[in-house]
């Protein structure tokens, strides 16, 4: 009996050592486990994520798309084209018309618009077609009815080209009473102000296409 003790105590440090190996490797096969879970739950989490944005997604790159079409290949090849360049004379006309109407001798040469007291020449850049093109991009980027884009672009262009013309008779008077000031207000108070502007038209009209009209829910009948 004492030696088959002894026997049991010598075999018992390999039994131990089989029997951490075992767990080890359990232990290792639950964290591989865990590890493979971890992962899956990010990779889910991801796709989630990049699923719920996808609407967002798809405006951002439509927007962007549309933008560097419209500015770098579209205005650079029609930027001297005869259609802008009357676009531009018309602005000088209607310019010379409304500077007319409130009092001034203004009279109208091509682009230029001159008068005994200051004298302005429409140029690309005071004909409003960068900001309203960047309101039509995201109209168009917009995923709302084709009818609704129409109205939008029609409203909103129209808007913008009309403060345009406020744009430019502004300047007149700039010139005339701070000339000092006018270059620093045609590029950098303008040109934001005119950003801003198209921002504030695509907002509003996102706002009234996606929400405004939405259906209505059915109310349930009452007793």
């Amino acid at each position: 009996m004492g030696r088959q003790r002894k026997k049991r105590k010598k075999d018992s440090p390999g039994s131990s050592r089989a029997g951490t190996s075992t767990a080890g490797q359990k232990h290792a096969a639950k964290g591989h486990e865990r590890s493979g879970r971890k992962r899956a739950d990010r990779g889910g989490l991801v796709s989630g994520w990049f699923l719920s944005k996808r609407p967002v997604l798809r405006f951002v790159l439509i927007f962007l798309a549309l933008v560097l079409a419209i500015n770098v290949l579209l205005l650079q090849q029609v930027k001297e084209s005869p259609v802008v360049m009357r676009f531009l004379v018309m602005n000088a006309n209607w310019t010379g018309a409304i500077l007319r109407t409130l009092g001034e001798e203004a009279h109208v040469q091509g682009r230029v618009v001159a008068s005994p007291r200051f004298s302005l020449e429409v140029s690309h850049g005071c004909d409003a077609v960068q900001p309203t093109a960047l309101f039509v991009s995201a109209m168009i980027a917009t995923p709302v009815l084709l009818r609704r884009k129409l109205f939008g672009a029609v409203v909103g262009i129209t808007i913008l080209l009309t403060l345009n013309l406020l744009r430019i008779v502004s300047l007149y008077y700039i010139g005339v009473f701070i000339p000092k000031h006018f270059d620093f207000m045609h590029v950098e108070v303008w040109g934001a102000v005119f950003i801003l502007l198209s921002i504030s038209l695509w907002l509003v009209w996102a706002s009234w296409a996606t929400r405004a009209h939405a259906p209505r829910p059915k109310h349930a009948p009452t007793d």
